[in-house]
C-alpha cells in the first residue's frame, strides 16, 4: 500500500492502526506451527535454540523474549518464528540497531558494555516499563516470565546460544496452576472429514501487504 498526499503523518498513523488491528485477529501459533513444519530438517543448533524459546513463550505465556547479541543472523532467526510477544534486542552495535526496525518484532536496546545477565535484567526491564511493552510489576496477580537468550559466557557473536527464564514479581503460584482434569467443564472432541479432492485442492498464498509512504 501507498500514502502519497499533502498530510503523510496522518496516512502513516491511519495505516499503522489498521495494520495494528489487523494482527489480533491472526493466530500466532498456526504461524508459528506452519513455518516450524516447512523449516528443513534437522535444524542447526543455534535455530533450534531459537524455535524453542519461541515455542516456550506461547507455552508459558511469556510476556517477554531478550536476545543479548551483536550478530544481525541471531536476531533475525528470533524474529523468523514470528513470536506473539516483543522481541527487546541487547546489543552494542549501532547497526544493529537499525537493522531492528526492519525486522519483525524486534525492538533495539543500544547498551555501550554487557555485564552479566542478572546485572542486566533490571536495565532491560525498566526499558521494557518505558516502552510500554510489558508491566513487570509485582503484586498484579501476575507472574510476568521473560524468556532471555544470550551467548555462552555472554560472548555477542556467535552460535552457541544459551536459554533461561526470568519471573518478575512475587506471585509465584500461578506458575503452578493444575493442569489435570478437576471435573468442573464438558470437554467435546470434533473430527473433519478428508478426503483426497481436499488435500489435492491447491491452496492460494494470501498476498504480502506493503506499506510505502512517501
Amino acid at each position: 500500500e501507498t500514502a502519497n498526499g499533502a498530510f503523510p503523518e496522518s496516512a502513516v498513523r491511519t495505516m499503522s492502526e489498521i495494520a495494528a488491528n489487523a494482527e489480533i485477529g491472526i493466530n500466532k501459533y498456526e504461524v508459528f506451527s506452519f513455518i516450524r513444519n516447512w523449516t528443513p530438517k534437522p535444524m542447526s543448533y543455534r535455530e533450534t535454540v531459537c524455535s524453542s524459546a519461541i515455542q516456550a513463550s506461547f507455552d508459558m505465556h511469556a510476556v517477554l523474549i531478550v536476545m543479548f547479541t551483536d550478530d544481525l543472523s541471531n536476531a533475525r532467526l528470533l524474529s523468523k518464528w514470528r513470536p506473539k510477544v516483543p522481541i527487546i534486542v541487547v546489543t552494542r552495535s549501532k547497526a544493529l540497531v537499525k537493522h531492528c526496525n526492519s525486522n519483525y518484532g524486534l525492538v533495539a536496546m543500544h547498551v555501550e558494555e554487557v555485564k552479566p545477565v542478572v546485572d542486566m535484567m533490571p536495565l532491560v526491564a525498566d526499558y521494557a516499563r518505558k516502552l510500554e511493552l510489558a508491566d513487570l510489576v509485582a503484586g498484579d496477580d501476575e507472574s510476568d516470565q521473560v524468556i532471555v537468550l544470550n551467548g555462552t559466557d555472554m560472548a555477542m557473536i556467535g552460535h552457541r546460544l544459551e536459554m533461561s527464564v526470568f519471573v518478575f514479581g512475587d506471585e509465584m503460584s500461578t506458575l503452578t496452576k493444575p493442569t489435570a482434569y478437576e471435573g468442573k467443564h464438558t470437554y467435546t472432541q470434533k473430527s473433519t472429514k478428508v478426503n483426497m479432492d481436499m488435500v489435492c485442492h491447491p491452496t492460494p498464498l494470501v498476498r504480502k501487504t506493503k506499506i510505502v509512504c512517501t
